[in-house]
């Protein structure tokens, strides 16, 4: 089986309402790390650090309320993470109803082209 597992940094941008900022392919050392421990993942620093003349990060990226591995359980079962926007949730307020709907939408659908 070929496992593969992502390396993703976030933002909550309010309950509920996150935003993606990156999205990268674990290295073959970070995937161990976190097999071995799925609790929290460390990573080892490089043995030489770069130096860097400006930094890259902007800064109103604020990861200080970040959370490691809040997907990964999701993601190891396969599953796909959709974020509704605000709108959205009063509507459909949990997974199993956004379900619901979206079969209904792929039945009605398929029903329309075998007409």
């Amino acid at each position: 089986m070929n496992r593969r597992s992502l390396v993703v940094v976030h933002v909550e941008r309010a309950e509920d309402e996150y935003q993606l900022i990156s999205a990268r392919l674990a290295t073959r050392r970070e995937r161990t790390l976190y097999e071995e421990n799925s609790k929290s993942v460390r990573v080892a620093k490089p043995a030489r650090a770069r130096k860097r003349s400006a930094p890259e990060m902007r800064p109103e990226y604020d990861f200080s309320a970040g959370v490691r591995g809040k997907y990964a359980k999701a993601f190891a079962r396969g599953s796909n993470v959709v974020v509704l926007k605000p709108d959205l949730i009063a509507e459909f307020p949990s997974a199993s109803a956004v379900n619901r709907a979206l079969r209904a939408y792929l039945k009605g659908k398929s029903a329309h082209r075998t007409a």
